[in-house]
């Protein structure tokens, strides 16, 4: 009986903690082409986590130039980078490093091409006639750059096909989201598609081609995509045949891209009219009927119209959007079009400026002294940053627990971290990066809220009067502010890395010991996840939709 010849075993090096040099592809290049037809891989871990890479070199009997794939996973779950047959070893070690460290693969293979003055079509991925490599699997390739596969996977060999479960991958400043959305569709492909954004994060399965389950940021289903459809940057990656057997999107795609484009329209109109979340809301008609309320509305944006109301009504004069939205909470595909009608009815106005303080009486007040605060201030925060010492922290939660059982007044804590990707891994952020960033930080922070270091380079916040789902959105807002815009010159956004994990007093709990390792329980789920914020009360809900899809 005829048997296939199997394959040679790779030949594995010890594994690495750093990224691999020049020279050490060298080596393995020089090993595989001495040992032609077999695989020789190295291991590697920059970040010393349990997860690493792989790089692999063969020379295959039917090419003259070497074969690299680079790999990431556990065993059970291997995701192919990248896969090309490249004799450039610098152009290698270029794509493993942008790759590997977060940064912009057409980029860095422009900045290289400058230098060796080799010249790249960024395109396509496929080198100039001038340029010595080939490119074996443009199909691959042409994802590092965020394009969906079209003619460049009508010409690879069926084994570029199956490489891996990550079929496409890229930045959706390069991509629009829409059109990855219209590709997956089109191709009637199915799997997962795992985006992280500026704005938050979120996972979408397919099935054929239609979105069968979504989940994003603070919505689900038909909501999570709408939500989606107004990211405008981040990175995506779709891992083919992970499946789900939850259900949760009721609408057909096609349905939902038309409503998703009307949504970013009224977002983009509320941003080009000046509306932001530190923006003061005003109502203009003081004796306002509910039925011109009613009347006005309905010329507009089709809404609940309770909702809107119950909106309007929380309109005080004196908050701004961002406080009213932490009061009672809205996803984006709420809030942004009833703020729309609103402000196109003419019932709403609005100012980066607080309104004018209420004059006190002809009575004598005597003014506090800063000086004696900020002297008492100085012995209870870190010197660095200003905020509260973990100690301190965990003074001001057993106080906070009390009047929970005094008032009954509920709360959240938000344990989070801030990390830089460097060449060395993921470091907690220092300097000029933890100032930048704590300054956004505090931009949110109301004045009976608590933001504190957490053990040694992890923070914390402490939200009195707050439910978790209240807490979501004020992470959602700090991660905004702190994506946003480069922390400091040369530091670009994707290689900041936040986690935030949610729990609260009594929804999760009513022991404030067993609320920390709550919450950090849910960052520890968030850092590992594609969405950056979790509540811990998600966590032990139903079987998750990821339990089940990969499996």
């Amino acid at each position: 009986m005829f048997r296939p010849q199997k394959s040679p075993p790779p030949i594995r090096l010890p594994r690495i903690a750093q990224l691999p040099t020049y020279e050490m592809l060298i080596k393995i290049t020089e090993q595989a082409h001495e040992s032609r037809g077999r695989t020789v891989e190295l291991p590697f871990n920059p970040e010393r986590q349990q997860f690493g890479y792989i790089i692999a070199v063969c020379f295959e009997p039917e090419y003259s130039e070497p074969t690299w794939s680079l790999t990431t996973g556990d065993g059970n779950r291997v995701t192919t980078i990248f896969r090309m047959q490249q004799s450039d070893v610098t152009l290698i070690q270029t794509v493993i490093e942008s790759q590997c460290l977060g940064t912009d693969v057409g980029e860095a293979i422009s900045n290289r091409a400058k230098t060796t003055g080799t010249e790249l079509n960024l395109k396509t991925g496929i080198p100039s006639p001038n340029d010595t490599g080939s490119m074996a699997f443009p199909y691959m390739m042409a994802t590092l750059h965020g394009m969906p596969p079209s003619s460049a996977a009508a010409s690879a060999p069926p084994a570029a096909q199956e490489t891996g479960p990550a079929a496409l991958e890229g930045d959706l400043q390069t991509v629009p989201y829409p059109n990855l959305l219209q590709s997956i569709s089109m191709s009637k492909m199915t799997g997962r598609l795992a985006v992280k954004s500026s704005k938050g994060g979120g996972e979408f399965y397919f099935e054929e081609g239609a979105p069968v389950y979504a989940i994003a940021a603070d919505a689900q289903g038909d909501l999570a995509i709408l939500e989606s459809l107004t990211w405008e940057d981040g990175k995506f990656r779709f891992f083919e045949r992970e499946r789900t057997v939850e259900r949760n999107v009721k609408k057909r795609l096609d349905s939902l891209l038309m409503e998703g484009i009307g949504l970013l329209d009224q977002l983009k109109y509320l941003q080009n009219s000046g509306v932001k979340m530190e923006t003061y809301l005003f109502r203009k008609v003081p004796n306002l009927t509910e039925k011109d309320f009613e009347q006005r509305v309905a010329q507009f944006v089709p809404l609940d119209m309770n909702l809107q109301k119950q909106f309007y009504q929380s309109v005080d004069n004196i908050s701004t959007l961002f406080e009213l939205l932490r009061r009672r909470p809205l996803v984006k595909t709420e809030w942004v079009p009833i703020l729309f009608n609103l402000i196109h009815a003419d019932l709403l106005a609005f100012s980066d400026k607080p309104p004018a303080g209420v004059r006190m009486g002809l009575m004598e007040v005597q003014s506090l002294d800063r000086s004696q605060i900020q002297g008492v201030m100085s012995k209870l925060v870190r010197p660095e940053t200003g905020l509260y010492t973990y100690p301190m922290f965990l003074f001001f939660l057993e106080q906070e627990f009390h009047r929970f059982e005094r008032l009954n007044v509920p709360f959240s804590v938000v344990i989070f971290d801030m990390r830089l990707r460097d060449a060395m891994g993921l470091q907690p952020l220092s300097g000029q990066l933890l100032n930048e960033a704590v300054r956004r930080l505090i931009t949110v922070r109301r004045n009976l809220d608590i933001i504190a270091h957490f053990e040694t380079f992890d923070f914390a916040a402490i939200l009195p009067h707050t439910t978790t789902d209240s807490a979501a959105f004020f992470a959602q807002r700090v991660i905004e502010l702190i994506m946003q815009t480069p922390l400091a010159p040369h530091i670009h956004p994707a290689h900041i890395y936040l986690s935030f994990g949610v729990a609260g007093v009594p929804e999760d709990c009513d022991d404030p010991a067993f609320l920390i390792a709550a919450a950090k329980e849910a960052r520890t789920r968030a850092a590992s996840s594609t969405m950056p914020v979790c509540l811990f009360k998600n966590i032990h809900s139903a079987q998750s939709p990821d339990a089940q899809g990969h499996r």
